[in-house]
């Protein structure tokens, strides 16, 4: 048994306007949507007929032919108000001229049975519209990557500002603790003796002399102090 799967098939061109049906509606072009829906029904109903009674794919066909004629009515119903009133008899009559389908299980096909598909290559048409609708795919997934890369980013430049702010800070806390640490100290060491009680025999130093190295060492602690001091007071921020 050999299944061709042809893409230029009426099947294939049944869903084809199947497509542009929807697309037209959502447009609010009813007209062009009932022209559609009639093309779809009529290559559905030629792909029917085109298999065999115990063929699987019989009831696939039945349920989307049945799809096709529903939404057909649903446009028709909601089309029929906004057309004069001499039209309305010769639509009404025709709203339910379809039969119900009536849907039938099939067995499936043996599992034995050997089938070869030979495949087609698609219309120009249906590839167009394959491609229209992977480029909006694309597109609307790198909008949704793009914005939450940017929210990533503003996120990782707060935090970082908001880390060294706390490490400057805590670095400032440290040096005003060394430097009061230092002052205090530096405070007390005039009032000692910078030179020890005891001298040793045989070392005899001028008052001047004494003076002049104790006057020194005071200048000398000073200066290592001279930066400002307000820059304790302050908190970074």
């Amino acid at each position: 048994m050999e299944l061709v799967v042809e893409m230029d098939s009426s099947l294939n061109m049944a869903h084809s306007y199947e497509r542009q049906a929807e697309r037209a509606v959502r447009m609010g072009r009813l007209e062009d949507a009932l022209k559609l829906y009639d093309d779809a029904i009529m290559h559905m109903e030629s792909a029917r007929k085109e298999l065999e009674e115990e063929d699987f794919q019989l009831e696939l066909i039945d349920l989307q032919l049945s799809t096709l004629r529903a939404n057909r009515n649903f446009i028709t119903r909601h089309k029929v108000p906004n057309e004069p009133s001499s039209m309305l008899e010769t639509n009404t009559s025709n709203n339910y001229h379809d039969d119900p389908v009536t849907v039938t299980p099939t067995p499936p096909p043996e599992l034995d049975t050997k089938l070869r598909v030979t495949k087609l290559p698609k219309s120009e048409t249906q590839t167009k519209e394959e491609l229209e609708i992977c480029v909006t795919e694309l597109r609307h997934l790198v909008d949704t990557l793009s914005f939450k890369l940017e929210i990533t980013q503003r996120e990782l430049s707060e935090e970082r500002a908001r880390r060294l702010a706390a490490e400057a800070e805590l670095l400032l806390t440290r040096l005003c603790s060394v430097r009061n640490n230092s002052t205090a100290s530096a405070e007390t060491e005039p009032t000692k003796s910078a030179w020890p009680t005891h001298v040793p025999k045989g070392v005899i130093l001028d008052e001047e002399d004494q003076s002049s190295e104790e006057t020194s060492l005071h200048d000398s602690a000073e200066s290592w102090f001279d930066a400002p001091t307000n820059i304790c007071d302050h908190s970074v921020t």
